[in-house]
Formats: structure tokens, C-alpha cells, sequence
């Protein structure tokens, strides 16, 4: 999303996403150091977090002992995205800075809709709600290797439970979703 502010200028939301180990992080890092050496305004912000509420939601979607149903996961991520957005982005984006995000909504659509087997079209639906409340979308920059590939890359020790480092048998190809279209 863009946004023009009153004195003129513009703030745009970008994404990384893609499959675990294609190296989303490492890239919104390196493009981060570049806009410092390059005196650009902008904002590293991660999801589910960068908020009080989001990271005490991020705690417990990371903790092993919650079990969680995979529609409560999903919900308790899209209070964590309505709190960052409205308190973090879109603040930011009315300031005129580049915002760049780790993960936002494809990464729902995989690991919740796909991989937890919500279904990717329920996932949308129920996603629109939020988006439509807070009127924010984002460019995305889609990061993707093989899943074989991926699988030999070194993971962090902690994140998601049952991600494909934490899992065996079809993670890797259930959380697999096509990129984004390009608009035309």
C-alpha cells in the first residue's frame, strides 16, 4: 500500500514472503542496512509482533506446550496483524516511511490455510475482514527455492510449531503456495 501524506510524501508497505530458508529475512536485512547507508526513513516490523498485545500473542503461538486448533492460531494472528497495523504501519506509512515487513499474508494463506488445513479460500475470506478494517494491503517480494533445497538450509532454533523444521513428512510442500500475480 501507498500513502501520500499532507505534505506529500509517500509511504509504501513492502513484504518479504516465501518458503522457509529462501532467505526473506536476509534480504529485508540487507535492504535495510542499504536505505540506512542511503539515509532513507523506514521501519523493520515482524508478524505476528511488534506490538505489546502481538508479542505476548507471538509468545504463545511459539510456546510447544499451546496446543492450539488451527482456527484459533488463525484468529489470535489476525488481532496481533489489526494491532500492528493500526499502531505500527500505518503510522508510519502517514509519516511518509518505507515499512518492511517480515511475513504478512501469504504466510497465513500457507501455514494456516494450507498446511493446518484451514483451506486458503476460508483463509482469504476471514483475512478480508481485518484488511477491509484497517485499509492496508502490501507489495510483496517473493522469495522461493525447492523444498529439497530448503530443507538443507540451516533453520533458527525456535519458531512456528511444526514448521518445517519442527515437522517431518509434507510441510514443506503444504505450505508451498504460488506467488503473487503481478498486477496488470
Amino acid at each position: 500500500m501507498s500513502s501520500i501524506t499532507p505534505e506529500g510524501r509517500t509511504g509504501l508497505f513492502i513484504v518479504f514472503e516465501g518458503v522457509e530458508g529462501a532467505g526473506k529475512t536476509t534480504h529485508l536485512r540487507r535492504l535495510s542496512r542499504r536505505l540506512d547507508q542511503l539515509g532513507i526513513a523506514h521501519v523493520v516490523v515482524r508478524e505476528p509482533g511488534g506490538t505489546p498485545a502481538g508479542e505476548r500473542i507471538r509468545d504463545i503461538l511459539l510456546d510447544p506446550g499451546s496446543e492450539l486448533f488451527s482456527e484459533t492460531e488463525l484468529l489470535l494472528l489476525l488481532a496481533a496483524r489489526a494491532e500492528f497495523v493500526r499502531r505500527v504501519v500505518r503510522p508510519a506509512l502517514e509519516r511518509g516511511e518505507l515499512v518492511l515487513g517480515d511475513r504478512y499474508e501469504l504466510s497465513t494463506l500457507a501455514y494456516q490455510g494450507a498446511a493446518r488445513g484451514i483451506g486458503t479460500d476460508k483463509v482469504r475470506e476471514i483475512n478480508a475482514s481485518p484488511r477491509r478494517v484497517c485499509g492496508l494491503t502490501a507489495r510483496c517480494c517473493f522469495a522461493s527455492i525447492p523444498s529439497p533445497v530448503a530443507a538443507g538450509r540451516p533453520m533458527p532454533p525456535t519458531g512456528w510449531r511444526g514448521s518445517l523444521w519442527h515437522s517431518t513428512g509434507p510441510w514443506p510442500t503444504r505450505t508451498r503456495i504460488s506467488p503473487p500475480r503481478s498486477p496488470r
